[in-house]
């Protein structure tokens, strides 16, 4: 029996902190402000509802100047006196530059063996000539620490010269950018290029986290760290150099063109000549996409909210955003055998593996899994420890679940799919390496690697208890309510 189902509720991003792109709609040219993780929105100007589609390729941004040039030498001014040295005077030159720098992405999976003394108990010894005399009694133990933490960090991409930093630390993560292109840059500024490629930049930063577990030696055996989804994107910070005398001394000043702050000041150092952008490798980067976020089918506007999958509330057809030979197109749900209107309906990707893998996965799990799939949340939560226990709970319960087919559009019961399937099948992986890691010292590359033969997404319903959510068909599967985004 089909479910009874209405439009799903819009929900549009309210957040103004983060990394924020600035991109035009196609529909009436107006500047749209989105996240980096936000790919679906409806514009403020017109209402069309829009899909933001990211390139295959590292894509590049640019944050716009702030700081005009008498800001900028008000600034050196005032750093000047600070220093009880001459203010500038009328011969002070300007030159504006782009630098560019990449910006690392990544999920790092860390194992570090530890040592650790715990106490076990105390020891007493009766004396007559005194108090009690006692001790405590400690046992060393071996533990194997396992977290997951998102990162992110920031490199020069350009021709490495002392005058700019090396990186522009945590600003890559709460500034405004906008697409890079030529007609944004303004006609006084020149852009540097982007020397370092992607796979270069990629294979350093690799070599340099993972460099840790031999700068960090382990008490036993040894640390090891892996990273995962690692994504690059290039952003070209603002700077202006200034050039001028002051005192009878020749100084230059390389000033944040964003905030104004002094990076870089000399005496009798590199005249702006010297400063050079090095020779243009003419790197391609990749464009993002902005384009109606619509059925393919009959041309009506899809809900906006944040998902990778879509039931068209004319058609009832499924729009998938992800396109995959391993993908089922097709959307089933489990009903439960009391139906109740309060029942939360949560998306899953539902991964079938090999006789081989399953077994290793039973090794893993324990004897209470006798599936051959591998079931991962396709909804973010807060808590990684938290989501692998989910996906350890579904994946032992799969086999008794009966699933039924879903034609219909999706109401608010539903949570959208907010994982898309490629992120699954990389959770899976960390899945199996990080239950892998905890059992053996020695987990080489090439169990990292993770393809399932098949890929479904089904919703299963939970119900709300105290401070959980419990499958509405078994009452055995249990997450926590602060774990859900």
């Amino acid at each position: 029996m089909k479910p009874t189902l209405t439009k799903a509720k819009q929900i549009v991003p309210n957040n103004k902190s983060g990394f924020f792109i600035s991109v035009g709609c196609p529909g009436c040219g107006g500047r749209l402000e989105l996240q980096e993780n936000f790919f679906v929105l409806t514009c403020p100007h017109c209402g069309s509802t829009l899909r933001i589609t990211m390139p295959e390729i590292p894509p590049a941004y640019m944050i716009p100047a702030r700081k005009s040039r008498r800001e900028i030498r008000f600034t050196i001014d005032r750093h000047l006196k600070q220093e009880n040295l001459p203010l500038t005077a009328s011969d002070i030159q300007y030159r504006h530059i782009y630098f560019p720098y990449w910006k690392v992405d990544y999920i790092a999976l860390k194992q570090r063996n530890k040592i650790v003394e715990r106490h076990v108990g105390d020891q007493f010894e009766a004396s007559s000539y005194g108090p009690v005399r006692y001790e405590q009694v400690t046992r060393q133990e071996k533990v194997v620490d396992i977290s997951l933490t998102p990162n992110s960090l920031t490199r020069m991409a350009g021709i490495e010269q002392d005058c700019f930093p090396w990186s522009i630390g945590m600003k890559a993560e709460y500034v405004r950018v906008i697409p890079f292109s030529r007609e944004n840059i303004d006609d006084e500024y020149e852009c540097f290029p982007v020397l370092k490629s992607w796979p270069e930049v990629r294979e350093d930063i690799e070599k340099s986290v993972t460099g840790q577990d031999v700068r960090n030696p382990a008490d036993f055996g040894n640390n090891k760290t892996r990273l995962f989804r690692v994504t690059g994107s290039i952003i070209y910070q603002p700077y202006i150099i200034s050039e001028c005398s002051s005192g009878g001394k020749f100084r230059i000043f390389v000033s944040d063109a964003i905030s104004g702050r002094i990076v870089y000041s000399a005496e009798d150092d590199h005249p702006f000549e010297e400063i050079l952008p090095g020779d243009d490798p003419n790197f391609k980067f990749g464009q993002l996409g902005v384009d109606f976020h619509r059925c393919s089918v009959c041309g009506i506007d899809l809900p906006s909210v944040q998902s990778y999958v879509y039931i068209c509330d004319n058609c009832h057809e499924m729009t998938i955003l992800e396109q995959n030979p391993l993908l089922e197109k097709s959307l089933r749900l489990i009903q439960p055998p009391n139906r109740n209107g309060n029942d939360r309906y949560f998306p899953f990707w539902s991964m079938t593996v090999t006789s081989e893998e399953a077994q290793k996965l039973k090794r893993m799990f324990g004897g209470i899994y006798e599936s051959d799939r591998l079931v991962v949340p396709a909804f973010k939560g807060q808590n990684y420890e938290a989501l692998f226990r989910l996906a350890k709970r579904m994946s032992a319960a799969y086999p008794k679940f009966r699933l039924e087919q879903a034609e219909d559009a999706l109401d608010e019961r539903f949570l959208p799919t907010t994982v898309g399937m490629h992120e699954a099948i990389t959770i899976a992986a960390i899945i199996i390496t990080r239950e892998q890691s905890r059992r053996s010292r020695n987990v080489s590359d090439d169990d990292i690697y993770f393809e399932p033969g098949k890929v479904e997404l089904f919703y299963a319903p939970f119900r709300s208890e105290h401070y959980f959510f419990v499958d509405s068909v078994l009452g055995a599967v249990t997450f926590e309510k602060n774990m859900v985004d």
